[in-house]
């Protein structure tokens, strides 16, 4: 009896561990659709607080709202485990409903932020470009040469951030278009500015090379101007020197 006593208690615990077992997979699985609580509770002011005008931010909501929306949006109305079934169907359809909105507010303002960025870029590169194609180096013109030395390394010093923006606006451009997003009119496609982009990149290129070949000889008219200027001002406070010991006399 001690026997039977003791493989029944060994069923009952196995038993009782594969029912907690269950309801704990069964809790995560309802825990899922729990989490879209926050559709109602979440106020869109905070989150354009937070994320203000950060392009990648708002960028990274919109791709994890998309990835996020696999939980909720799949066939079938109720889930088993088992003996244990759950039937998801209104909150489904409460859920997708709400879903929606949220998901096509983050696409509107994503669209509105992207395209006031892509218009500010765009112009900013198409006039470097211009700037650096109406500009020679003449060795002749001290003051040219610097003038087209400083534009030259303004523009380099922007390459970086302009780089990253045209390859966001590449992915947000495409994200955009799974989204089924309606692009107006006057839309700037990231292929204009990729094409703008990259004819700045081989003027930037040629007129970098021109600095780096001439550099030493302006370099020497520089410094040769620059001892003609010293000059100058030594005779200057020469000159007041010797008309304020003639005026003291």
């Amino acid at each position: 009896s001690c026997r039977i006593g003791k493989l029944c208690a060994n069923s009952l615990a196995s038993a009782h561990a594969a029912v907690g077992a269950k309801i704990e997979e069964v809790s995560m699985y309802v825990n899922e659709w729990l989490q879209f609580q926050a559709l109602w509770d979440l106020r869109r002011e905070n989150v354009y607080d937070e994320l203000e005008e950060d392009l990648p931010r708002w960028l990274q909501l919109l791709q994890e709202v998309v990835q996020n929306r696999s939980t909720f949006d799949v066939t079938g109305k109720s889930k088993s485990f088992g003996h244990i079934i759950t039937d998801f169907e209104q909150v489904q359809v409460k859920v997708n409903s709400q879903y929606d909105q949220w998901q096509q507010e983050i696409v509107a303002r994503f669209a509105s932020l992207l395209s006031v960025r892509k218009n500010v870029v765009y112009l900013e590169i198409e006039e470097a470009r211009k700037d650096l194609e109406g500009q020679h180096l003449e060795a002749s013109s001290t003051q040219q040469a610097v003038t087209f030395i400083t534009l030259v390394q303004q523009c380099r010093r922007k390459v970086n951030a302009w780089q990253a923006d045209v390859e966001l606006f590449c992915v947000g451009d495409n994200t955009l278009l799974r989204q089924r997003f309606q692009f107006p009119k006057d839309w700037i496609r990231h292929t204009r500015i990729e094409t703008e982009w990259s004819a700045l990149q081989q003027i930037l290129e040629r007129q970098a090379k021109i600095v780096e070949d001439q550099s030493d000889a302006l370099r020497a008219k520089i410094e040769a101007e620059e001892q003609v200027v010293n000059q100058k001002i030594g005779d200057i406070n020469a000159q007041w020197a010797e008309d304020l010991m003639s005026l003291v006399s």
